[in-house]
């Protein structure tokens, strides 16, 4: 009788585990990440809380994939097992020592394992990931030059001034006329008129009387 009413609190657990998505195991945590350079403190401590959402006592196991990840009930380094009744939370304690590591990126696990507490038969089990970069320095991605847009040179229309004709009349200067210069006629030489030939002669005689007197 207590057997199948065991089977039928189970069932009804399946059942109840595919409606909601938890069957045995609820934690608010989903995985564990860390960065750790050399000279940090070290060991780096994690809580991982888990409640017992099964319909009755359920025993929990947790274990890690590598040596320098240690996990064990809170306060409890040698225990790796826990009996818990239903609707209760308690811890596991997740220690990590990055500093056995090798630099780099790590990515491990902590598997929790929700098994009948008498038959070890196993209900449910959760993988949270642990993430650990040790040494590791982030890529910085300069930003591209943006172009810087040409600036648009906006070329206003000149305005038009037009002259504003005056109210009086602009005075009008009237050329002074030049006086015609005259004509000087110039006066044609006149031609002195030979000495006839009786002058002559009396020229030659008075000349030719003047050296004879002289010479005789």
């Amino acid at each position: 009788m207590d057997s199948l009413f065991a089977k039928l609190l189970v069932s009804l657990a399946l059942l109840l585990g595919i409606t909601t998505g938890n069957l045995y195991i609820d934690s608010s945590v989903s995985s564990i990440s860390l960065d750790y350079n050399e000279g940090d403190e070290y060991p780096v401590m994690y809580n991982l809380d888990i409640k017992n959402v099964g319909p009755g006592e359920t025993r929990f196991d947790i274990e890690s994939n590598t040596p320098w990840i240690f996990v064990y009930k809170d306060y409890e380094p040698a225990r790796r097992s826990v009996r818990v009744p239903p609707g209760n939370t308690f811890s596991f304690t997740v220690e990590i020592h990055p500093e056995q590591a090798l630099d780099g990126m790590h990515e491990k696990s902590v598997t929790v394992n929700a098994r009948n507490p008498r038959t070890s038969e196993l209900y449910e089990t959760r993988i949270f990931e642990v993430n650990i970069n040790k040494n590791v320095v982030a890529a910085t991605v300069s930003p591209e030059p943006t172009e810087e847009p040409t600036p648009t040179v906006t070329v206003s229309p000149t305005e038009t001034v037009e002259p504003t004709p005056t109210e009086q009349p602009l005075s009008t200067i009237k050329p002074t006329p030049t006086p015609l210069i005259s004509e000087i006629s110039t006066p044609t030489p006149t031609p002195m008129d030979e000495p006839s030939t009786g002058a002559r002669r009396s020229i030659w005689y008075w000349f030719w009387n003047f050296i004879k007197g002289k010479l005789f």
